[in-house]
This record gives C-alpha cells, structure tokens and sequence, in this order.
C-alpha cells in the first residue's frame, strides 16, 4: 500500500511538472504595479509604478501568440533584404522594406512576387524612404506611407500603381493607417508638431475616405510635439481601439497611451507610468492582454528593454522575451509588433547563433525541425533572410499553434 502511494505521489509529481512546463505562468507570480485611477474629467486611467518592480522574468512568447511562423525568404537575387527592414504582414502575405533594397512583396512561403514602387521623384515613387504601408489583401492593395507626401501611394499586389489616396490634412510628418474596408475609409494617427506650416491643421487624428474628403478631426493641442522627428508615434493598433502615443524625446513632460473616443472625439488617456521623458526615452505598446514599455536610457541611469503590465491583475514585470517554441531563444533586437501581429525580419545568422548552442531542439513540426538542423550544420551567409511572425491572441483564452514552415536544403 505504501509503495503504491509512493508511486502516485510520483506520478502526480511528474504530472505537475509537465502540466506547468506546458502551461507557463507569465506574470502570474510577479507584484501588482500598477492601480486605477478616475481623473477629474472622468477617464479610468491605469497608473504603473516603475519603482515596485524588482525583477526580470523570462516571458514566453507563446502566452501572446495564437499563431507563430517562420517565413524563409527565397535567396534569388531580385529577393535579396538589406539590414535594417520594416516588415508587414496581412494573412497570405509580407512587405518588406530596407532603404537599401526598397520595398519587396512576397507570400508566406517566402516566394518572392514583386518591388513596389522605388526611390525617386515620379508621381509613383518615394522621395526619401517610406516610414510604413498596409496590405489591404481583401481590395488588392498595398498602401505606402510616406514623409512629407500629399498623397497615401496606392498598388496593386501585382505593383501596379493605382489611384493614390490624396491626404486629407495636406501632408503627413509621421502617420499610422487602418483601413475600414466596409466604409472604405482610412483612420489616420498622426504626429503633430507644434510648430509647422500654418496651411495644415494640426491634427493628431483624422477619418477619411478614398478621394481624400476629410470625414472627422481632432487637433492635437497638448498632444503636439516640437518639430524633430527624434520623437515617435506610438499607434500600433493591436487591438479594437485606436491607441495613441508620442515618445517624447527631448520633451520634459510626462505622457500617456490614449484611446480615440469616436462619439465624443477625443483623445482618453487609458495608461501611464512615474517615467519622465527627458532620461528615459519609452514607448507604449498596448496589446490586447497586457501593457507593454520599451525603455532605452539616453543620459541617466534607466533600462534599456521591455516591462510588462497585465491589464487586468495590474501585476507587472521587466521581461526577457523567449521564444519558447523555438527552443526558448532570445527575441531578436529588431522587434515591431503592430496591426495584431508580432513580426520581424532578420538574417538566418541571428538564429543559427542561438541554436548552435541549444543542440538537439526537440518537439519541433518537420520542416523548421530541418530548418533548425540546417542552420546548425551549414554555412548560412549566402541565405537571404527569414521573417518571424506571431499572429497575436485577442483573448487569453486561445490557444497557440506552431505553424510549420516549408523548407528544402
């Protein structure tokens, strides 16, 4: 009898093991950091104390993600990346831009399809660079966005240009698009300076339709930043509402994450922390579940990497994200996690590094399971790059898929 016992305890003792291996904590045992507050007009504002958090955690990924894949871009030259890249993605389809290399469509399985646009001064080009796009696969479109332009430049997934979307404002210093495609419509995030042409409104929020006709605004007033493009919009749109931000980079003031309000037409604070920006450059992104703060110290002693809030335990975290169902690496330092997805586009180097030291990477679907073993045992150099990309949850409650990837040697 008390062998059997003994087994049991075991047996249980195992299971635990797996069960929590299987199921990790994330913040679970991390402090409450953060409180509600009502403020005087009225807003529910989520207030985070940096101070009351001691620790850093290893954060899997995996907790975010209902989806994860790898996409190997194809090594033919007309499908080269540059360093330094912007990468968007829609469900069949990835953007990639490097100021090197211009912009390059492809699919998820790496297939290269074709440039968009190029650098230059024709009605269907960029002048300097682009600064983001949409892929609007439903219509058969990409979207550029570019500095300066009176116009949102239009394509088709062919790169065939099409009836470009005249800027409703006059011109853009740093936008954020999602595209309505019930209304046809475009919600426009943008920066304002302070001080700026006196021919365009400044406008920290419009709605729009497809022949440019302004449909709503809402000016910036304490919003607007000084005219340096040192600042940064934060609107990553990862959830129903329009989330706004501006890392102020030489601004002494404190700053919020807000949400646009469409029946009252304004800008509601929703998040903030006890930062100032001066010494602590940071930059808000909200995901459906928690608050996220990038932080990189300029000139005092601050952090340079992620904090983590939960939304609705307020408990919170600095974190080192993994990507656990990866053989739990390290995230890449090139990270964007915008329009629900987490995506990056790095050269294969920067994973084979990491998995040379993990070895055998067990539990892995067939084809990144040779891609893995590839990278461990052959020269990469002349690969072009892989994209990383992690559809995220809207909802604790879903769950993760690790979506293969086709891979020949």
């Amino acid at each position: 009898m008390r062998t059997k016992i003994i087994i049991i305890a075991i047996l249980g003792f195992l299971y635990s093991c797996t069960h929590q291996a299987n199921n990790p904590i994330g913040l679970d045992n991390s402090p409450v950091v953060a409180e509600r507050i009502v403020t005087s007009q009225g807003d529910t504002v989520v207030v985070c104390n940096m101070k009351l958090m001691t620790d850093t955690i290893d954060f899997p990924m995996s907790l975010l993600f209902s989806e994860f894949e790898l996409v190997k871009l194809e090594d033919k030259e007309e499908a080269l990346i540059g360093n330094e890249t912007q990468t968007f993605v829609s469900p069949s389809y990835v953007g990639i831009y490097s100021f090197y290399t211009g912009y390059k469509l492809f699919n998820k399985k790496g297939d290269f399809i074709t440039n968009i646009s190029q650098k230059g001064q024709g009605p269907n080009e960029y002048p300097i660079a682009i600064m983001g796009s949409y892929i609007d696969e439903e219509n058969d479109k990409v979207y550029l966005i570019v500095p300066f332009s009176n116009a949102f430049l239009a394509f088709d997934l062919q790169g065939n240009p099409q009836n470009h979307i005249p800027v409703a404002n006059g011109s853009i210093n740093n936008a954020s698009i999602r595209f309505d495609t019930s209304k046809q419509h475009l919600y426009v995030t943008h920066l304002a300076f302070s001080e700026d042409d006196a021919s365009n409104e400044q406008l920290c929020y419009w709605e729009q339709d497809l022949q440019g006709n302004m449909i709503k605004k809402l000016k910036a007033g304490h919003l607007a930043a000084r005219p340096d493009f040192s600042n940064e919009l934060n609107s990553h749109m990862n959830t129903a509402a329009i989330d706004y931000a501006v890392g102020y980079c030489y601004d002494e003031r404190v700053d919020s994450l807000y949400h646009y309000n469409h029946i009252k037409n304004r800008m509601e604070p929703v998040f903030t922390t006890n930062l100032d920006c001066i010494s602590n450059y940071h930059a808000f992104i909200e995901l459906p579940d928690y608050y996220c703060i990038f932080g990189n110290s300029y000139f005092g002693e601050g952090w340079r990497g992620y904090a983590l809030i939960d939304k609705h335990s307020l408990k919170g975290s600095y974190v080192r994200f993994k990507l656990d169902m990866l053989g739990n690496i390290d995230i890449p330092q090139s990270n964007i996690i915008d329009h629900e997805y987490y995506k990056t586009c790095i050269h294969p180097y920067v994973l084979q590094e990491q998995w040379m030291k993990k070895g055998d990477i067990k539990g892995l679907p067939e084809g990144i399971s040779r891609f893995v073993k590839y990278l461990q045992t052959h020269d990469c150099e002349e690969m072009n790059n892989v994209v990383l990309i992690g559809k995220l949850k809207q909802s604790k409650d879903e769950g993760f898929t690790l979506k293969d990837m086709e891979f020949k040697e």
